[in-house]
Parts: C-alpha cells; structure tokens; sequence
C-alpha cells in the first residue's frame, strides 16, 4: 500500500505552496512509511508515501520515462510486470530489476494511454503527467482495490489515495452527501463517484479521467463482460483416484 496526491494548476495561478503539499502528503505516511517522493514545476505538484515491498532499493517515485518529459506516481501492484519488461527491453529500454512504476511510464510512451490501461493487469490508482503538452491522465483498477479521491477548487484539481489531504490543502464543499450517505446505509458502502462529502469525489473502478487542453474528461475504460462462457468439460478423477 501506497498513497499518492496531485494539484495541478488549471488556471494560471500560483504554484501550490510546497509546505502545504509536504503536510498533505505527511497525512499518508501510514501508507507508506519507508519513504517520501515529490516533483514540482510551475504547474503540477506529485507526490508519493511510498511502502517499499518491490524494488526495495531503487523503486523510487515518482519516476520518469528516459526523455524526462513523463513523469509518473502509481499505488498498488501490476502483476504482469515481467511481461512488460520484456516487451520493453526488445524495444530498447533498459531497467534495473524489477520493473514497477516505471513501466508505466515508459509504456505509456510506446503505447499510449489506452494502450497502457489495456496492456496493465494489477491493482493500481495512477497518474501520469505529460510534459510536453501539459496533459494529466489518471486511472484506476479495473476491480477498484486502489482508492482514488479527486475534487476541483479554486482554479487547481486535487486527487489524492485518500480524502485527509485534499480536505488539508483546498476548502472543498465539506457538507454531508444526503444522497451519498442514504446509499451508504443501504448498500454498506459509498459507489463512486459519491463520497460522503458533496465536494469531492471518487474516481470509479475501471475508469480514466484525462486532462487536455484546458478540459477534463471521465470515461470508463473496461467493463465486465456478462457474456456465458462456452461450454467446459470437467476433468473426471485421475485414474488411481478412490473414487474412480
């Protein structure tokens, strides 16, 4: 477990404070107690508490693609990581073992967004920032194993593995969710995108939200197939079985 927490500009103001962006992320240190990453320009702020269980040595986040021009911070576990990494060694890329967040990056820029999410099999929440064009893509896992909490406020959009530092660093709408706690108390939880408060949101499993060119869009990326599964045959008990 890990806990990641994002500001990027969205309208031209000044950067976030980085005192501010430090006691925010220092909230999540009991997701990740073994160390603390930040990156900051003028217009993002990333951060990572990160729980070192790969890579113990050199997992640092955020990381950055090779060209310096993709950064990336990522909770949770892709679990064909050694698939990508052979899909990137044939295609030039070079990575100390084993291959974690940085994966992400580097596939993002072969593959592009969409051809990252389809290729990733884990549980994750990420984001991924792309300096060239100033765009912000952000995902979460297809089953929702890794939470992600995000909100717009005063011209910077917040996201965050946990709601604490978004209350810490912006001034969200902090009233209770009428509609949002009437679904708590009959289902037993929250769905996205509710949360408890009406300011800040949910990113719901499977989806991705992309910031580009002044806009921001959510789209599902995967959904569950519902379709009956052909015909199988059991395998009947071995021969030397008891009961055969």
């Amino acid at each position: 477990m890990c806990g990641i927490l994002g500001v990027l500009d969205v309208a031209g103001g000044p950067p976030v404070s980085r005192e501010t962006f430090g006691a925010a992320l220092a909230m999540m240190k009991h997701r990740g107690p073994d160390e603390e990453g930040t990156y900051f320009n003028t217009l993002i702020a990333l951060g990572v508490r990160r729980l070192a269980i790969v890579d113990v040595a050199r997992g640092h986040q955020p990381v950055s693609s090779e060209d310096g021009t993709i950064r990336a911070i990522h909770n949770g576990e892709i679990y064909n990581h050694a698939e990508i990494r052979k899909e990137l060694e044939a295609a030039g890329h070079h990575f100390p073992k084993p291959l974690g967040c940085g994966g992400v990056a580097s596939r993002f820029r072969s593959l592009g967004f969409d051809g990252l999410l389809a290729r990733l099999r884990g549980m994750f929440a990420f984001a991924i920032w792309n300096e060239r064009d100033g765009s912000l893509f952000i995902a979460r896992d297809r089953m929702g194993m890794k939470p992600l909490y995000y909100l717009e406020h005063g011209g910077r959009f917040y996201f965050a593995s946990e709601i604490r530092p978004l209350r810490r660093m912006a001034d969200p709408d902090s009233r209770i969710d009428i509609d949002a706690l009437a679904l708590f108390l009959r289902l037993g939880y929250t769905p996205a995108p509710h949360t408890l408060y009406r300011g800040i949101r949910k990113l719901p499993a499977a989806h991705a939200l992309v910031y580009r060119n002044g806009r921001f869009h959510i789209r599902p990326y995967w959904k569950l197939s519902y379709a009956p599964a052909g015909h199988r045959d059991m395998p009947g008990p071995a021969r030397n079985s008891p009961i055969a």
